[in-house]
């Protein structure tokens, strides 16, 4: 989940979204590309109420690409870098933003574990 606050002003994002992934081993390199589609929540606050609520949904769909690299058999660090771009017109409160679509890129890293 993203958010940012301004004076009089919040905004917030959540996305669940199932993901394909490229992946090849070279070495203990594995460069990635990955796309998907899914979920793209706005004005989302941590509150059970508000995470179940299907208002200000939309589908949306992301790309990205990024690197792991193999510390061990069993364990990696990841970093990539992903765009993410909403279907459905924006809506601002009341206001309906017409051919505007909600979109933003991320930059993400993680340890990665597998078994």
């Amino acid at each position: 989940m993203c958010s940012a606050d301004l004076p009089g002003f919040t905004s917030s994002v959540a996305s669940a979204m199932g993901n394909v992934m490229l992946a090849p081993h070279i070495g203990p390199l594995r460069p990635y590309a990955l796309t998907g589609l899914g979920l793209m929540k706005t004005h989302v606050d941590l509150s059970p109420s508000s995470l179940l609520s299907t208002d200000h949904n939309s589908l949306a769909w992301d790309v990205g690409v990024g690197l792991m690299v193999d510390l061990s058999r069993h364990v990696a660090v990841r970093g990539d870098i992903r765009y993410f771009h909403a279907f459905s017109d924006l809506t601002v409160g009341p206001l309906a933003l017409r051919n505007v679509k909600l979109d933003f890129g991320r930059a993400a890293a993680g340890l990665v574990f597998s078994f």
